[in-house]
């Protein structure tokens, strides 16, 4: 779940380019809304071996773009999951929520904060955190997701991820 969480993370990420605005302004999340798709690698930690991963998501807002909605599926060598994200803009400027999906008992809490073009998030599920994921604005149609440590839907451990998200 973590991976596919990560990925569902990297969808309300990225920022408006040009925009010194807050990531919480009225409407930030509406950017999000369609389909994107993403192609990157994971790297295991066991065995060093690198697997191509490749998402494809579809996202919703509503409430003046405060609150985002995004299923998507992800797939790679060895795993697919699917995964529903919920998340909102508080006032505070954090992004809060949760995702739920393939291979996760119960569903997981997401925190985090932007800080200039990179968004930091965490995941908590049962208590337990997951390493940093970063999104980075790449251009306007694209970001890139960048994590340490997690693991696949099917229990593998990951050394990294890196993958590139295009709008389609």
């Amino acid at each position: 779940m973590w991976l596919t969480g990560a990925i569902a993370i990297a969808m309300i990420s990225m920022p408006h380019l040009g925009s010194p605005v807050l990531a919480a302004s009225k409407g930030d999340l509406e950017k999000f809304a369609g389909a994107w798709r993403g192609k990157g690698q994971v790297k295991l930690t066991k065995t060093g071996a690198t697997e191509v991963v490749v998402c494809r998501t579809k996202g919703s807002t509503n409430n003046n773009g405060r609150y985002l909605a995004v299923q998507g599926r992800c797939g790679g060598g060895d795993f697919t999951g699917t995964f529903r994200l919920v998340i909102q803009v508080a006032k505070s400027g954090k992004y809060l929520g949760s995702i739920s999906g393939t291979g996760q008992d119960g569903t997981a809490v997401i925190a985090g904060r932007k800080s200039g073009r990179r968004y930091r998030f965490e995941i908590t599920s049962k208590g337990q955190g997951s390493g940093p994921i970063v999104v980075t604005t790449v251009s306007k149609d694209q970001f890139r997701l960048k994590a340490q440590g997690g693991e696949t839907d099917m229990g593998k451990r990951i050394e990294s991820v890196d993958i590139l998200f295009k709008r389609r």
